[in-house]
């Protein structure tokens, strides 16, 4: 008997067993592998089954367990004695999905209005257009400030949506709240997070002792402007 539920297994050897069931099904009362259809179990029942009961009505009915793309290459490379290694953009989506909590999370985040500011991070280009003093490039990173985050063109992306989102991002970690600031003794611009900035701090590249004044965080205003 043959499932295809909307996905398809490559027909690999690991993937069978404990590799495609649940966790509460026993092995030695149901066989299941990967097919080409995607997954094929049999099992007869070991309950009442009807006198005429159709082959259907006497086979088991498995609570079957569709394994990551992950899961599949792992267990491909284990068969073939070869180590499996995350690519630069592997290690992002992992990181990302656990902040997150799952997959499906990330998932529901490419799609989202909140999408396009993320990437805004990654590259300076990407925020060329933002007003001056609202963004940094720094030697590790690109940051923003709530005033970057406001000027996102997104018409329906509202102002309280975007605060709600910015807060619930701090939280899960996917973005750090903190401070832009330079060194009274080198040239150097880096970005501290709120868990590292108390009234004196030090310099990230010549461990020089700074003090938290307005000569040393970036804009040079009133306040600190916050950035992320």
């Amino acid at each position: 008997m043959s499932t295809s539920r909307g996905k398809a297994q490559p027909p690999l050897p690991p993937l069978t067993g404990t590799a495609l069931i649940t966790a509460d099904q026993n092995l030695w009362q149901t066989f299941v592998r990967a097919a080409d259809g995607g997954i094929t179990y049999w099992s007869h029942r070991f309950d009442f089954v009807a006198s005429g009961a159709s082959l259907a009505g006497t086979l088991a009915a498995p609570k079957l367990l569709w394994p990551g793309i992950g899961s599949i290459l792992e267990r491909a490379a284990a068969a073939t004695g070869t180590r499996l290694r995350p690519s630069a953009a592997g290690k992002r989506s992992a990181i990302s999905e656990r902040l997150l909590g799952s997959r499906k999370a990330l998932e529901s985040l490419a799609v989202s209005p909140g999408w396009p500011l993320l990437r805004r991070f990654l590259f300076e280009d990407f925020c060329k257009d933002l007003p001056e003093g609202t963004w940094w490039k720094l030697k590790s990173a690109v940051v923003l400030s709530w005033e970057a985050v406001v000027e996102q063109n997104d018409v329906d992306w509202e102002t309280p949506a975007r605060r709600a989102q910015i807060d619930g991002w701090t939280r899960q970690g996917v973005l750090r709240r903190g401070l832009v600031l330079g060194c009274g003794h080198c040239p150097i611009v880096e970005f501290y997070p709120l868990a590292e900035v108390n009234q004196d701090y030090r310099c990230r590249r010549c461990g020089g002792g700074n003090s938290l004044v307005q000569e040393r965080w970036k804009p040079s205003a009133g306040e600190p402007r916050w950035f992320y």
